[in-house]
């Protein structure tokens, strides 16, 4: 199999190389990328560009063409993009292809605004899987002058800040977001389901 991860170039991408190299798994990754979004940038994936089981493509979702190329019956498609309307459209260009070329399994991260629209655009597809989103990510995000809530809270205690922040919430590292979608790559699965990523609660 080979992975293709759209809209990854970003932690997300970082995190899955870092995993597939801590697992001596020689899968090839592709990852495509706009680079529109705030939280991508070029720099987080430059490091790896010299892997033989690593490629960047500067493409945007919407060019159909390019990735009709990129997808076939060994394909793992990882779907990043939770903004719209690229979501949606690029998602539907997604589903096309796979339905034509064949795919070996397609996951997608969405929230609750979007979960009713990717629901029923992958509801043909079997081997799908979609993971949703709730709660606050934290981690290294890898990007100048941005810190995760928790960071953000202790900062705060530290010198005496008194702004309110709530301290009761879900939430979810960067490497066990990495790690569910690897453990789900692993799978045999023949259906679409929804699941929910596994969070951890911060009370304060």
């Amino acid at each position: 199999a080979n992975i293709l991860l759209i809209g990854g170039c970003n932690w997300l991408c970082r995190e899955l190389i870092d995993k597939l190299i801590d697992e001596n798994d020689k899968t090839k990754l592709t990852c495509i990328d706009n680079l529109s979004s705030e939280y991508s940038s070029c720099h987080i994936v430059n490091k790896y560009k010299n892997l033989d089981t690593f490629e960047f493509i500067y493409m945007d979702v919407n060019n159909e063409k390019k990735l009709n190329k990129l997808i076939n019956k060994n394909t793992i498609i990882i779907y990043n993009i939770l903004s719209d309307p690229d979501s949606i459209k690029g998602l539907y260009n997604i589903k096309n292809i796979c339905m034509n070329n064949g795919y070996k399994q397609l996951i997608y991260r969405t929230n609750n605004e979007l979960l009713t629209n990717f629901k029923t655009i992958c509801s043909e597809l079997t081997s799908s899987i979609g993971i949703i989103y709730e709660g606050e990510l934290v981690g290294n995000y890898d990007i100048i002058n941005k810190m995760d809530i928790i960071d953000t809270i202790k900062y705060y205690d530290k010198i005496g800040n008194n702004v309110y922040i709530n301290k009761n919430f879900e939430y979810y590292k960067m490497k066990d977001v990495v790690s569910f979608i690897y453990f789900l790559m692993n799978i045999d699965n023949n259906d679409h389901i929804i699941i929910s990523q596994p969070t951890q609660s911060f009370v304060e």
